[in-house]
């Protein structure tokens, strides 16, 4: 075998471990990517998140519980908005009913 035959065998044994090592790579990328490992690593996140947050919370409430009954107050009466306004306008519009209104034929 020539010096040659060495360094065409030595490279051609090189480049197929390389291309084993890009095959792994390729692998592992796909098993990444995969929807389902996406969506269990996106759930974990949420799921991380969620508890870091609610920690924060208790922790905030605890500190300042006038300032987190206010807050609460504010969004109950940001989400019962419609229903306080219809009220409102019933009581109005019901004591404009009972107050007799004059009419052309009354002059």
């Amino acid at each position: 075998m020539s010096a040659a035959d060495v360094k065409i065998a030595a490279a051609r044994g090189e480049a197929d471990a390389r291309r084993q090592q890009l095959l792994g790579t390729v692998e592992e990328i796909k098993l990444r990517l995969a929807p389902k490992t996406i969506a269990h690593d996106a759930w974990e996140g949420a799921k991380d998140k969620g508890s870091e947050v609610a920690d924060n919370t208790i922790t905030a409430v605890r500190q300042r519980p006038a300032v987190a009954a206010g807050v609460a107050a504010g969004v109950a009466l940001l989400l019962a908005r419609k229903p306080l306004i219809s009220l409102v306008t019933g009581l109005f519009s019901d004591a404009d009913r009972s107050e007799p209104h004059e009419t052309e034929d009354e002059e």
